[in-house]
């Protein structure tokens, strides 16, 4: 995924199946943000209308 600035917001996301890309897309960022104040504030990383949790309620099981 990157991000895209200026009047094209959003991110670009890469599909891959087996190891092999399929494809890109750019869909537009989610806009939740998790409500803590000031600079300890989060905003979901997902698409908008990921299905599931945002990103911050999200665990990376191989960071152990």
């Amino acid at each position: 995924m990157t991000d895209l600035d200026g009047r094209h917001t959003g991110s670009i996301w890469a599909t891959w199946q087996a190891g092999q890309p399929l494809g890109v897309t750019v869909l537009p960022d989610c806009p939740c943000r998790d409500g803590e104040p000031g600079v300890k504030e989060q905003v979901c990383c997902f698409f908008a209308g990921h299905g599931g949790p945002c990103s911050w309620d999200v665990a990376d099981r191989r960071v152990a």
